[in-house]
């Protein structure tokens, strides 16, 4: 599955950061969730903004 492939280059990537490792967790494990899913992709996608500067 393509989230096995990309979730495991993000937790490798980001293994210091605890909030993107939950929120691939809590992705991976509500895969089918679209709700849960892009809530936590949301989430990570602004942490990820906020380290950018």
């Amino acid at each position: 599955m393509d989230f096995d492939f990309f979730g495991g280059c993000l937790k490798r990537k980001c293994a210091d950061n605890e909030l993107v490792i939950s929120e691939l967790n809590h992705m991976e494990s509500n895969i089918y969730n679209d709700i849960e899913y892009y809530t936590a992709y949301r989430l990570i996608c602004t942490e990820f903004k906020e380290n950018q500067t």
